[in-house]
């Protein structure tokens, strides 16, 4: 329907725009006879031309009123087909959502972070150690030397201590400083962070004294406020009878049994295809 109507209106247009040249070339034609052209009778038009403008306006006065109902009510239809069902509101009688046990307030205690000064003894002690492993690595397993961590960055560290509430021991901030984890412990700085949260929400009331605990490996741990490292057993929960008095007394002990070539821990060095492995003693 919609198209039949442009299709007349257009014919109808067309047929208007011919009787409007053809007067006008009738009138110069006219005009330039000069009094002839007054002496003849003037020649009565012809009734098609009239015929024409009343379709002409017939076509467009039902293209005004017809042609734009036509789209909206198919754009209509198709919209009512198209439209996705709507959900019924939840009641008061829907099913009740599990409860969720609250996080511990002592897991999502935060303070402001403030990046404090190194003790610039404990630096330099860190640093020496380092070097002697650096060393090492450079000259028996270049493939780890390569792959050791990027220095952290002293905002880093002090956003975790802000977001555990803790205190990193100088030790180890300055070996996070000098390599963010890799060696001697797998965790960077932010995955001791991650690793402590996760803790410390399975940890029950009772637990919660191992909050002042610093992961800085699968089970190695160290005391935010001694400074001693320690083993967290799955069980006997942690133990620092066994453990080192510091990080700095584990970076001392590494360099020594690289140096040296003597067992850590009951894990001797061994180099393979230029990388350092752990071989646990038979």
């Amino acid at each position: 329907m919609t198209k039949l109507l442009r299709t007349l209106l257009t014919a109808a247009v067309l047929a208007a725009i011919g009787v409007r040249l053809r007067r006008r070339a009738r009138r110069v034609k006219a005009e330039a006879g000069g009094g002839a052209a007054t002496a003849q009778p003037e020649r009565r038009r012809p009734l098609w031309g009239a015929v024409l403008a009343v379709l002409a306006a017939t076509a467009v006065t039902l293209a005004v009123a017809v042609v734009p109902l036509v789209p909206r009510a198919s754009l209509g239809q198709s919209a009512v087909r198209m439209r996705p069902p709507v959900a019924a509101p939840a009641t008061a009688q829907s099913a009740p959502s599990p409860s969720v046990t609250p996080t511990p307030a002592e897991c999502v205690r935060q303070a402001a972070p403030v990046v404090r000064p190194l003790n610039p003894r404990v630096v330099r002690a860190v640093n020496r150690q380092w070097r002697r492993i650096e060393r090492w690595l450079a000259e028996n397993a270049p493939v780890t030397r390569a792959t050791l961590a990027r220095p952290a960055r002293a905002r880093t560290i002090a956003i975790a201590e802000a977001q555990m509430n803790l205190r990193f021991p100088d030790d180890l901030r300055a070996s996070l400083l000098r390599h963010d984890g890799g060696l001697p412990t797998p965790l960077n700085v932010r995955g001791m962070r991650d690793r402590w949260r996760a803790q410390c929400v399975s940890w029950g009331e009772e637990e919660l004294r191992y909050r002042d605990l610093i992961p800085v490996g699968i089970l190695d741990v160290v005391h935010a406020e001694t400074g001693r490292m320690g083993v967290v057993g799955r069980i006997s929960g942690p133990a620092f009878e066994d453990g080192r008095p510091s990080y700095y007394a584990l970076l001392r002990d590494m360099a020594d049994a690289l140096e040296r070539g003597r067992p850590l821990d009951d894990q001797r060095p061994v180099v393979r295809s230029g990388e350092l492995e752990w071989v646990p003693l038979p």
